[in-house]
């Protein structure tokens, strides 16, 4: 599992740094790695990645984490028409100023990043899939209903047209939401 390179077969994005580690946080770093099948050098690089793509992010902005448990509650309590207010007013700015805070240009490039990498991966509101069948798009699945589809068209519609400037073709079911591109 040691990842070991000799200076000519280090990858070219990869540099060789050393960083002082506590003994027990080095002891968690590779049970986890051992979990994971992976060495602890690539786990450590999966976590910096993560930390500064996503988590910097999350507590500049003060994001605030909840079960599925919790948040299927919450989202049974709530109206649908605040949840389209909270779509539109809130989702597509904070995304908006994330990309601007990582330095990308406002398009549909930009778009499907923040899509990816935030809505689904970070925040984990569904699962991102590229289509490719007929008209090229990005289809979101998830588990929790039509409330929550309803969450996430409003929220994909007010962030496209944030980013790209115009009305996206869109539709949804209880468990999916699908934007053509």
């Amino acid at each position: 599992m040691s990842e070991r390179y000799e200076d000519s077969t280090l990858p070219q994005d990869m540099v060789i740094r050393s960083f002082r580690i506590s003994k027990n946080l080095l002891e968690e770093l590779e049970k986890f790695a051992a979990k994971k099948n992976i060495s602890a050098n690539r786990l450590l690089n999966n976590i910096l990645e993560r930390y500064c793509k996503l988590l910097f992010y999350a507590d500049y902005y003060g994001f605030v984490g909840f079960s599925k448990v919790t948040f299927k509650e919450f989202l049974n309590k709530i109206p649908e028409d605040s949840l389209v207010m909270i779509a539109r007013d809130t989702v597509a700015v904070v995304l908006k100023d994330v990309a601007l805070m990582r330095g990308w240009s406002i398009n549909l490039q930009s778009f499907c990043n923040v899509v990816k990498n935030y809505m689904c991966e970070f925040y984990r509101w569904a699962q991102y899939e590229e289509t490719t069948t007929g008209k090229k798009g990005i289809l979101l699945t998830h588990e929790f209903g039509n409330k929550w589809s309803l969450f996430l068209k409003e929220c994909l519609s007010a962030t496209y047209q944030e980013f790209v400037g115009k009305q996206p073709e869109i539709s949804s079911s209880p468990t999916s939401v699908i934007l053509f591109l």
